[in-house]
């Protein structure tokens, strides 16, 4: 086990991974500290790293101690637990020595992930808001609002995703099958006709079975009815008629994955990220699509 020990003043605090965002503010709140791991580096909170084993050994000695403690729980969760299709060769390069900081095992990591990925698959989930105004009276967003603000909603959910310190992949090691072809999945917003939407991207290396997709989707509506909607609530947005507040479900509180039974809804849709289809979806050019492109659409 891996165990980060921090000081400040007569206090200590141990951080046993892996761990949680809301353990580790209540560790920086014992501390007398802001709650944000993004804000301090290890030597600033004077941190010692213990582990049990020579793997663990291997992975801490990627740690610098001018590392925020966010980037240190990230790399180390994300050494413990990589997207399983490439897993193996990740780890087989942390034996081997090849990575000398933790940013070179990342960069890695990312490029193994677009090196691997041949689908992409997209489910889309309802959006609603409320509206608290400066006496406290409570409305619901109208879309059109949504709308408005659409750039600042898809940075919340980016931000709240960050707030998982694992990497994405670990959030669906309960569902098997998905689990052994998933490489990445981020959340984003995308406007569908006149009606804003939020979609969670899977990069996988097959595609997903009906079973499969139905299991993803499940497990999606657990993660935005817990945790998903607790970090939310941290990042509201601030409009003329006061602090807009995000859910991730439509105005009856509903989580469920929009189904494609009825024409004006939508589901879960495939695209093979392959040369061959992305050149007959492009025409003669050939175009790959860039992962880049992705993150910005995601954005």
């Amino acid at each position: 086990m891996i165990k980060i020990s921090m000081k400040r003043f007569n206090r200590t605090v141990e951080l046993k991974l892996p761990t949680e965002h809301e353990h580790v503010m209540v560790s920086l709140w014992k501390l007398g500290l802001q709650r944000d791991p993004a804000k301090y580096t290890l030597r600033e909170l004077n941190a010692v790293i213990s582990y049990d084993t020579a793997w663990e050994h291997q992975m801490t000695s990627l740690v610098s101690i001018n590392d925020t403690l966010q980037d240190t729980l990230m790399l180390l969760q994300h050494m413990m637990a990589p997207p399983e299709p490439i897993a193996a060769g990740l780890r087989a390069g942390v034996v081997a020595g090849v990575y000398k900081t933790g940013k070179a095992f990342l960069t890695d990591l990312e490029m193994q992930v677009d090196k691997n990925a041949v689908y992409e698959a997209t489910m889309y989930f309802p959006l609603s808001g409320e509206i608290v105004d400066a006496k406290g009276n409570v409305m619901a967003a109208p879309a059109q609002m949504l709308i408005a603000y659409e750039q600042m909603i898809a940075s919340a959910l980016f931000r709240v995703q960050m707030q998982t310190l694992h990497s994405e992949t670990y959030l669906f090691s309960e569902v098997p099958g998905l689990y052994k072809k998933l490489l990445s999945v981020h959340w984003g917003t995308e406007m569908i006709e006149d009606r804003l939407f939020g979609k969670v991207v899977f990069l996988l290396t097959q595609k997903l079975t009906d079973e499969e997709a139905e299991d993803a989707a499940e497990k999606i509506e657990m993660i935005h009815g817990m945790e998903f909607s607790i970090r939310l609530k941290q990042w509201s947005v601030l409009t003329e008629q006061g602090l807009l507040f995000i859910y991730l479900c439509d105005e009856s509180g509903d989580y469920g994955i929009i189904p494609l039974d009825d024409e004006d809804e939508y589901e879960e849709e495939t695209t093979c990220l392959c040369p061959e289809c992305q050149a007959r979806m492009f025409g003669n050019q050939g175009v790959v699509l860039d992962p880049e492109e992705l993150e910005e659409d995601d954005e």
